[in-house]
């Protein structure tokens, strides 16, 4: 059978016996019924052995990536091992774990600002067969924030770093990062709408002074917030629609006092 002469050619192979290897590969690759994943992979070893490449065993790629410590050498050497074994499951394991180990020295370089490098990290996986998505949505997504300069930080840096920044402007860039990087994260969303509301009440400030550009502005600030309830951003949309009018934004003190001194019916 196929996978009989396979075995044959793979054990000749990996021992130099480049000429009887091929003929087994050969043997198959005129043989009818034989599945394509089959054909694929005699197809490779067929080239190696034409080009004088000894076959490594599995159990020798996996002592090989066992033996290396550097995350982009196991990458290197599971993603070859991948290429001929395709099939081998400690192979795909270990490939997610070599891409988790990419990932944290990404994050590393990231942390200290070197977007560059941390890209590059996150490229490798991105490139990386059989990971699973949930690392490769990270790598994406880290990536994206690289691009946009923004540091890495954890979610507790980001939390901590808020609570200390007393203006409601320094608050929104270090939420906006955070969310950039834990859209998921209640805590930011939460703080990204207190935030807003402060915005909010700063915008108000200026428009019932007659101020128009600077409450602009913060509504604008507001209305390129994510995480932001509709409720907010159709009362900042309400309000900029105003101030651009030249209306004064009354408070609800003086509507109140106005509707006490209404004596019409």
């Amino acid at each position: 059978t196929a996978k009989g002469l396979l075995n044959l050619g793979k054990n000749h192979h990996s021992k130099g016996n480049f000429n009887s290897a091929i003929n087994y590969y050969n043997d198959i690759l005129t043989m009818p019924g034989v599945s394509q994943g089959t054909i694929g992979l005699v197809e490779k070893y067929k080239g190696l052995a034409n080009e004088g490449t000894i076959l490594k065993t599995l159990e020798e790629i996996l002592e090989l990536g066992k033996n290396e410590y550097t995350a982009s050498g196991k990458r290197k050497i599971y993603m070859e091992g991948y290429e001929l074994y395709p099939e081998s499951e400690e192979i795909k394991e270990r490939l997610e774990n070599a891409a988790k180990g990419l990932l944290n020295l990404g994050k590393n370089h990231h942390s200290k600002g070197n977007f560059n490098s941390a890209i590059n990290y996150y490229d490798d996986i991105l490139t990386m067969p059989e990971i699973s998505q949930g690392t490769i949505g990270l790598a994406e997504r880290y990536r994206d924030v690289a691009n946009k300069e923004i540091v890495y930080r954890s979610l507790e840096e980001i939390l901590e770093l808020g609570k200390n920044e007393y203006t409601a402007s320094g608050k929104r860039k270090i939420y906006m990062e955070g969310y950039e990087l834990y859209p998921e994260s209640e805590e930011i969303k939460e703080r990204l709408e207190n935030t807003a509301k402060g915005l909010l009440n700063l915008g108000r400030t200026y428009h019932s002074k007659g101020n128009f550009n600077s409450a602009i502005n913060y509504y604008n600030n507001i209305l390129t917030m994510p995480g932001v309830s509709q409720e907010t951003i159709g009362l900042a949309e309400k309000y900029k629609g105003l101030a651009n009018e030249g209306t004064i934004l009354k408070t609800l003190e003086e509507i109140l006092e106005l509707g006490k001194n209404e004596y019409t019916a």
